[in-house]
This record gives structure tokens, sequence and C-alpha cells, in this order.
């Protein structure tokens, strides 16, 4: 669909169903792991199963333990499966998207067999992406 600074807001029809996303890489990534897969932070938007707003993050590695983000003096506690980190309860992904809109910079902190990563991200652009998003998937911005 379009981009916003560093990030972008997409949209999608596979088999009838509707899907819009927002998401970033990574301005700067610590430390560089060998063999580590591409790193996204994403929010979704899926209005046929009444999801908005799915915060997730995809680490490039299976996490060892919790991942975190943290914005400003905001610290959010994602679960891990695979090589994803998600919020669990959608009034701690609305938390976490409200600090997102009223940031400047996000940092995204895990553990790999490796040692501890951390990936750090631009909020900007990250409020019009979501409205452009949820305009397009639900009708309305954000």
């Amino acid at each position: 669909m379009q981009k916003y600074d560093d990030w972008a807001a997409y949209a999608e029809v596979s088999g009838g169903t509707k899907a819009c996303f927002v998401a970033s890489q990574p301005k700067d990534s610590s430390p560089e792991i060998a063999g580590r897969g591409p790193v996204y932070f994403y929010v979704s938007f899926y209005p046929d199963e009444k999801i908005t707003r799915e915060v997730s993050v995809r680490m490039g590695y299976a996490p060892d333990g919790k991942v975190t983000a943290t914005i400003g003096n905001d610290t959010f506690e994602l679960l891990t499966k695979d090589e994803a980190g998600f919020v669990d309860k959608t009034v701690d992904a609305e938390k976490l998207i409200a600090a997102m809109k009223a940031g400047i910079a996000m940092r995204i902190q895990g553990r790999s067999a490796s040692g501890a990563t951390q990936d750090s991200y631009s909020l900007s652009g990250v409020t019009d992406a979501l409205e452009r998003a949820n305009k397009e998937c639900n009708g309305s911005p954000s």
C-alpha cells in the first residue's frame, strides 16, 4: 500500500480473506549473529476474524526466554513461540501501540543461544501507517 517514513502499511486478500499490517525493520541490531533470519516488527489486522492490532515481532531466531519491548520508560513483556514474540492480551497490545504512537524509538531485547540481542526501531511514521492499515481493513482510522 504505502510507506510512511520508517514504517509501511500493507493489505492483501488471500482466499477471500483480507489482512492488513504495518511493518518495520530495525535501524540497528546488535550483536550481529551469523545465520540470523529476517527481523520485523508487525501490527496486524484481520477483520474477518475480528482481530485488530495484533502485535508481534519476528526475531530472526528462536528466543530463549522472554522478549521485551521498551519505549521511553515503558517496558512490555512479549510471549515467545518459535521465532516470534507477541503480546498475549488485547489491553497490553493497546498500551504498547499507544506508547509506539507517542514515542520516538523502540528497543526489542531478547536472548538467543549466542547471548543477548537488541534491535532498535524508529517509530517515525508508525501512527500514519497504523491509520492507513486500519482504514483499509476496518473502514476508519485507528
